[in-house]
């Protein structure tokens, strides 16, 4: 028996520091703690987007999280190095370097991707990759599915989701051994980078291996783009390097500029509070949320995100309150 098998029940209240009374009990209700709804954005072109989810109530969110770090991260983080998502020392930014400087970007989507991951796919994972008896992998199916399938929405959903997927991505990985390219994954979303002759001979291929295991390829999200044009993966614009975009970065100019003695004001009280109250419960103001946005920007590009920085704090100085 290997080391790291779960066979009992008591083996899985070690790992998550809790009675088997109480995991069972939970489990026998999993599906009554969600609370479901519809989320609303905008697209870039001005269309509806609505995304489902189920939030998990906090009793079974913590004990979703205990299953994520004892239980699924430690398999999660031995996959290839070309799985970006949910993943430890991993990121949106650590994908997009991949494929920085490449003539052509080949992006691929699966649609409806957690929906499609049924119930029976993440019990095969609990029972075949973890090595769970049957049992275990029953319990812990129940407190990770809803309704039969992997729920967007929960801690544990995005590192299953990349146990489902890795040997289909391994295939597509190997799509074609005669053609130069890179890939990267992250969560739905697969890249490809390389000249675009060769991303062209890619792109049929890659939608069929993808219907071959059960999944489904977002035609209107399949986007092959040649340097010249804006290429973008998971966000990031990759033409010569890793950057967060004119127009992002733009944006956040035209919002800098916009601050008004009023907003500096409040930014000013906002903190004073935060000290008193050691942050706890207060709303961010409009500049607080425009200093997150220049964060980011930082961890995407040190280069661009300090010059934003510089220009918001020259700003404030210039202001009188």
């Amino acid at each position: 028996m290997r080391n790291n098998e779960i066979r009992t029940l008591k083996r899985l209240c070690s790992l998550l520091h809790l009675k088997e009374e109480y995991i069972l009990d939970l489990a026998s209700r999993a599906n009554s703690c969600y609370y479901s709804y519809d989320k609303k954005s905008r697209k870039k072109d001005g269309t509806a987007k609505i995304r489902h989810i189920d939030s998990p109530n906090i009793e079974l969110k913590n004990i979703q999280k205990k299953i994520d770090s004892a239980i699924i991260k430690p398999y999660v983080n031995l996959l290839p190095d070309y799985i970006h998502g949910a993943r430890t020392g991993k990121s949106i930014v650590t994908n997009a370097t991949n494929h920085a400087g490449y003539e052509a970007i080949l992006s691929l989507d699966i649609e409806n991707c957690f929906p499609s991951i049924t119930s029976k796919r993440i019990y095969y994972i609990f029972r075949n990759t973890i090595h769970c008896s049957d049992k275990v992998a029953s319990v812990l199916t129940t407190l990770t599915t809803k309704d039969g399938v992997l729920p967007q929405g929960c801690p544990t959903s995005a590192s299953l989701c990349n146990l489902v997927l890795v040997q289909m991505i391994e295939k597509l990985s190997e799509i074609d051994g005669s053609l130069d390219y890179n890939i990267s994954h992250y969560i739905d979303d697969i890249f490809y980078s390389g000249r675009y002759c060769d991303l062209q001979k890619i792109r049929k291929p890659a939608m069929t291996e993808i219907g071959k295991n059960g999944f489904r390829p977002n035609t209107k999200k399949t986007l092959l783009v040649k340097n010249g044009r804006p290429m973008k993966v998971t966000g990031i614009t990759v033409n010569t390097k890793v950057s967060a975009g004119r127009r992002r970065i733009r944006k956040i100019q035209r919002k800098i500029l916009k601050i008004t003695e009023k907003d500096k004001a409040e930014y000013d009280i906002v903190l004073k509070n935060r000290k008193r109250n050691n942050n706890s419960k207060i709303k961010a103001c409009k500049i607080e949320k425009l200093f997150g946005e220049i964060s980011n920007v930082i961890s995407i590009n040190k280069e661009q995100g300090y010059k934003l920085k510089k220009k918001i704090e020259a700003k404030l100085n210039d202001l009188i309150t």
